[in-house]
């Protein structure tokens, strides 16, 4: 068991120790680890995406930092709706792609069949992660 004394000096060894790694970062090191979250110009709100075509999903890149802690892309299927009611095989959230480079600005994905539903909505991650608006799909055009 510690005592009062041996808890005192693991206190202060712990308190002096921390201060080093809160030592400030200098402008150029912040700048390297700025966090690029690029704005999703498709889908659009409201869009309608048909089960089993090829749609594109893009973002804008325009305003990307010279360095990226992640450049590999992913875009996952949500709704939470359907995620949260329970539903057993209901197929989302789905990974429609991975591996690709975020800068790049858009990627190709086949639309997953999953159920008639008008609020479905893409994550885009890489560096950091991008909520798109509500659009739709659907099994007939």
């Amino acid at each position: 068991m510690l005592n009062f004394n041996k808890l005192a000096a693991f206190a202060t060894v712990l308190a002096a120790s921390s201060s080093v790694f809160a030592t400030p970062v200098n402008v150029n090191q912040r700048a390297a680890l700025s966090v690029f979250t690029p704005p999703m110009t498709s889908p659009a709100e409201g869009d309608v995406w048909v089960v089993g075509t090829q749609r594109n999903v893009t973002w804008d890149t325009s305003n990307a930092p010279p360095v990226l802690s992640n450049p590999i892309g992913q875009v996952i299927l949500r709704n939470f709706r359907l995620e949260t009611e329970g539903i057993a095989n209901i197929g989302v959230p789905v990974n429609l792609v991975h591996g690709f480079d975020i800068l790049s600005g858009s990627v190709e994905v086949t639309v997953p069949d999953v159920p008639n539903a008008d609020d479905y909505f893409l994550n885009l991650f890489g560096d950091s992660g991008d909520t798109g608006p509500n659009f739709t799909i659907t099994h007939s055009a």
